[in-house]
């Protein structure tokens, strides 16, 4: 009897002192994953982007942290499901993706490029870009394409004082590092817009213009030729003539017949 009750008594100490330990496992307090599964509940999400965003700030010193990989195939897909439910977080997301330099990040970054007018999400789509670039997103390029046309269309949202077509100007620039050849179009409508149109964005026929040259399509040429001459500039070497000269001759042997014409 002593020893039946001896062994009770054991088994209850060693369930008292195992449990405890069981219900403070929270996971590796390093390891991504811990911290994606509490993405998803609002009550977890603050904390759980603060030590995400401690996570990485180790990671990006690394080059070859395995994490870089994790991050990219379980982080960046929950950011790019959670993104609108969100909006306190979005900043944080981008920030993120910004300094892991994941194509696969595309997903938030085509989200973030959307704008409304509002000065947070002009800040929101200025990081994307930034990102953009750094990872060489191409999937991107057809939604840059879509809110380039809308802007095109609708520049009061893309005229911020002291910032008038910053956002197209980052568009255009993106599209032309990305050589993103369904750029073309837009890119050419965006030099038919008439000056008085366009008014204080000007920058944003330069950024067009040289877009152009590293995309390198002899679709151009035309719009590249007229350009010179239907906007007015300042004579210099970063004058839109001599961009769009240097663009044409970017382009090259296709775009010659044309400039004979001319």
């Amino acid at each position: 009897m002593r020893k039946f009750v001896f062994k009770s008594l054991l088994a209850a100490m060693l369930a008292v002192s195992v449990s405890p330990t069981v219900g403070c496992n929270k996971g590796d307090p390093n390891a991504l994953e811990t911290h994606v599964q509490k993405l998803d509940a609002e009550d977890t999400r603050a904390e759980a982007f603060q030590q995400l965003e401690r996570i990485v700030s180790g990671i990006v010193t690394d080059p070859e942290d395995p994490r870089r990989q994790e991050f990219a195939e379980k982080v960046l897909p929950k950011f790019e499901e959670i993104w609108d439910s969100a909006e306190p977080y979005r900043e944080q997301m981008l920030n993120m993706a910004l300094q892991m330099e994941r194509p696969e990040a595309a997903g938030i970054w085509s989200k973030a490029v959307v704008v409304d007018g509002s000065a947070e999400a002009h800040k929101q789509a200025i990081i994307a870009f930034q990102g953009i670039r750094a990872a060489k997103a191409t999937a991107t390029a057809p939604a840059i394409v879509e809110q380039f046309k809308a802007l095109n269309e609708s520049p009061s949202k893309d005229m911020g004082a002291g910032q008038e077509g910053a956002l197209r100007y980052e568009m255009a620039k993106t599209l032309g590092e990305l050589r993103a050849a369904e750029g073309v179009d837009v890119l050419i409508a965006t030099l038919e817009i008439p000056e008085e149109t366009m008014g204080e964005a000007k920058p944003v026929y330069k950024a067009a213009i040289d877009a152009l040259g590293q995309i390198g399509d002899a679709r151009a040429t035309d719009a590249l030729i007229a350009v010179q001459f239907a906007v007015a500039d300042a004579a210099g070497t970063q004058s839109i003539g001599e961009r769009a000269i240097r663009a044409l001759g970017a382009i090259g042997e296709p775009a010659v017949p044309k400039l004979l014409e001319t």
